[in-house]
């Protein structure tokens, strides 16, 4: 197995690619890196991805279904990868037009998109308050509980701050 550096390089060079819609060579170069790294989330979800941009003449190739399956590997591996969810909800809502499954999925993303942000904020106001920038503290934790009104954490982190 290669290095990180290996793979970034790689994952570089198949965003240009995609950028140029080479996508049928893009498709190609992801599936030479499944090969290496057949677990790698953003990697599945990429060739869910391109499988479904390629031309008809590439139909004969790579099926709809073949995207489905990458989308649902990507979840199986990592359920709480917010992009393999969101690209599955898409795929079920206009491929398959199955609103049922595609509504259960973007719920799913919401919800946990909601606990990374209420997180991320908790996170940052503590870094801001312990680095003496209470002023900007106090305005992260306001602004996050606008978003978060019933967060208990936020709440405690704002009468943290004000002691």
């Amino acid at each position: 197995m290669r290095n990180f550096k290996y793979l970034k390089e790689k994952m570089e060079a198949i965003e240009i690619l995609e950028k140029q819609e080479d996508f049928r060579k893009s498709l190609k170069e992801v599936q030479h890196l499944l090969t290496e790294f057949p677990y790698l989330t953003p990697l599945l979800v990429l060739k869910g991805e391109l499988i479904q941009l390629l031309d008809e003449e590439d139909s004969n190739q790579w099926k709809l279904e073949d995207a489905k399956e990458a989308l649902e590997q990507a979840v199986a591996i990592d359920e709480k990868s917010i992009d393999a969810l969101l690209e599955l909800a898409f795929y079920s809502y206009a491929v398959e037009d199955n609103n049922e499954i595609a509504l259960h999925l973007f719920e799913k993303s919401i919800n946990m998109s909601r606990k990374f942000l209420e997180e991320a904020y908790g996170g940052k106001c503590k870094c801001l308050f312990e680095t003496n920038r209470k002023e900007e503290a106090l305005k992260c934790v306001k602004e996050a509980l606008r978003i978060f009104p019933e967060s208990e954490k936020l709440k405690e982190t704002e009468e943290d701050f004000k002691d």
